[in-house]
Parts: structure tokens; sequence; C-alpha cells
């Protein structure tokens, strides 16, 4: 019995010794893989989340004069839609509400043109409301100041549909303001920091942004303004003018951390949840506001606009939570987060 209870711990202790060969090599090429990345943004924060464990994180440059941590906070841009959708779950995991649940049915004050559209349809982008029209349309958007996502509204429910409810896929900021107001309804509160946090659980404390934020500063070329300052070079990168992204709320208003990021994809892992994101009724492409891929098992969404990325990646068969957070309008992160995840699947 000695004897085979040796043979055990040996066995156990060369698995081990395996395993964090395994961990040590992907992180060296990891390290590799980010070093070059980050060359193109001044400031670039990655977290790795393996089931409920923060695994590793690489973090480059400074941001208002302090070096970037993993709880460095960035704007999130449009990954916030996809933690929206992650704040419906728990609500359609105990019946509180469907997917097929219409807008009028839980918000009949709200315009009558939204009253038949499902909350499947608005997480789907399959709504028919409208997206930005332009990049003064955003601009217009981002000047305004709201206390709730109702306040937002107005803005563009004047418009019509541009289709029938579920009928088309069209991408679109302003139906996941809808959902934050809905999300709000169905959580009893005006306050959607409560309410998306209250959905995400363990993923607290993500905030809203504001115009005075603490937050790394966004970015930009000086060439990508109205009217360049005299004596600047279109290249120089300088910051980016006060805009707050306050009334877009779940569609892109929110600012977080990379640790906060990958934190909130890790409420996958959890079986009740994968089985709602793996059984999504319908053929959208999108699931919960993000690309799904039956093949990869993988869930991603991206965010960009001028002045920042970021990027959540969560492969459900490996319970990896990988994001992206940078404060410049640098390369498209999505192809360095499935380089990532493959590093840790073993894949590369």
């Amino acid at each position: 019995m000695k004897q085979i209870r040796q043979i055990l711990l040996i066995l156990l202790a060369a698995l081990v010794t395996a395993c964090s060969g395994e961990d040590h090599q992907a992180k060296q090429e990891a390290e590799a893989l980010l070093s070059q990345f980050a060359q193109n943004y001044p400031a670039l924060s990655v977290s790795i989340y393996q089931a409920d464990k923060l695994l590793w994180t690489y973090n480059h440059g400074k941001a208002g004069g302090m070096a970037v941590t993993e709880d460095t906070k960035f704007n999130s841009y449009s990954t916030a839609k996809g933690l929206t959708g992650l704040a419906f779950m728990p609500l359609i995991n105990s019946d509180a509400v469907s997917l097929t649940d219409k807008i009028g049915d839980i918000a009949p004050d709200l315009p009558e043109v939204f009253h038949a559209i499902t909350i499947l349809d608005l997480l789907s982008h399959r709504s028919g409301i409208r997206h930005y029209s332009s990049p003064l349309d955003w601009l217009g958007y981002a000047q305004l100041r709201c206390e709730t996502p109702q306040d937002g509204i107005p803005y563009f429910a004047g418009d019509a549909l541009l289709f029938e409810p579920g009928t088309k896929e069209h991408y679109s900021s302003f139906a996941y303001v809808v959902a934050s107001e809905l999300l709000n309804r169905l959580n009893g509160t005006d306050d959607f920091e409560a309410a998306l946090n209250t959905g995400l659980g363990h993923a607290a404390d993500i905030e809203l942004d504001s115009l005075n934020a603490e937050k790394a500063p966004p970015l930009i070329k000086a060439g990508i303004l109205p009217q360049l300052p005299p004596g600047i070079d279109p290249d120089t990168i300088i910051p980016m003018p006060k805009l707050s992204n306050d009334c877009k709320f779940g569609a892109g208003g929110l600012i977080m951390s990379s640790k906060q990021l990958a934190q909130a994809g890790t409420l996958l892992f959890k079986k009740d949840r994968a089985r709602l994101l793996k059984n999504w009724p319908g053929t959208s492409s999108k699931r919960y506001g993000a690309a799904y891929s039956e093949s990869s098992k993988r869930w991603e969404l991206s965010g960009g606009a001028p002045g920042g990325r970021s990027y959540l990646l969560v492969s459900l068969d490996a319970e990896l939570s990988i994001s992206l957070t940078g404060n410049f309008d640098g390369p498209h992160m999505g192809e360095v987060a499935n380089k990532l995840a493959d590093l840790w699947e073993g894949k590369s």
C-alpha cells in the first residue's frame, strides 16, 4: 500500500510539473505576442481568467501619469453590449422574463413604435431600431447627458423602424439603450449600474462613464479632429476632447478594467448560463449581444471608437475568459484574443 501511495504521489508531481511547464510556455508566448501588439497602444491591459481564477495579466504603458495595471479602468465601448446581455441571463433563467416577451408588455409607456419588439430582437440586433447614421450622429448622441436610459430614447424614438422586428439583422447601439431601460424596469430600479451589477453578480462595481470618470484618458491622432490645431502634426497623439458616453448605458457607456471585463465573462462557465447561450432560439449570429461560434464554442465581442478599443472572448470548453482594453483606436483586438485562447488551449 505504501509503495502504491508513493507511485501515485510521483505521478501527481509529474502531472503538476507538466501542467506548470505548459502554463509557463503559454505565458512566455503570450508575453512575446503582446509586447509587439502593445506598441500600437499608449496604454493596454489584458486579463485572463480560467474558471473563477485570475490566471494572468499583461499591462503596458501609462494612463494619467500612472503605470497601467489590471485595475485601470478604460472605456468599454460596444463590449458593454455583451455585459448587458449577460445581465439578462439570471432573469431569463429564473423565468422572471422570457426572450420572447415584448417591450409593450414590460414597458407600455415607451413609444409605441417599440411595442412589438421582443427581448430576443433587441439582444440579437434584429429589432429594426436604427444605428448611428453618421459620425456626426454619433457625436451628437455622445454630447447628451442622461440620468437614466429612458432619457436617451427620445433622440431616436421618432425614427421609423428599418424593418419588421425579427426579420433581419442590423447592428444597433440604440437597441441596447432600450434594452438598458428594460433591464432597469425588470430589476425595479432607475439606477442602471445597480441593475447591471445585480445581473452580473460577482463582477460588480462596473461603472457608467461620465465627464469626470477616473479612467485611462482616451487618446487620438490630432488629424482626426475637425480642425487641426496650428503647428500640430496630424500624426501626433493627443487627448481626445472631453466627451462622455453616459447616455449609451449598456450600449457602450461603461468603464471597467480588463480584470472586471474578464471576470464578467466567467459568468458563462456556470452550467445554467452556458445552457442559455447554446440553446439560443432562432438563427441569429448574435447571442446576448456577442457573436457565438458553435464550432469553436467561443463567445466574443469587440468595442471601439475614436479614443479606445476593448475585446472580450469567452471559451466555454476551456473555461477561459480573455479581455483586452486600450485607450487608442489601434488595430482590431480579435486576432490577438483568439491567439491567446489558442495558447492556453494548447492549439498553438
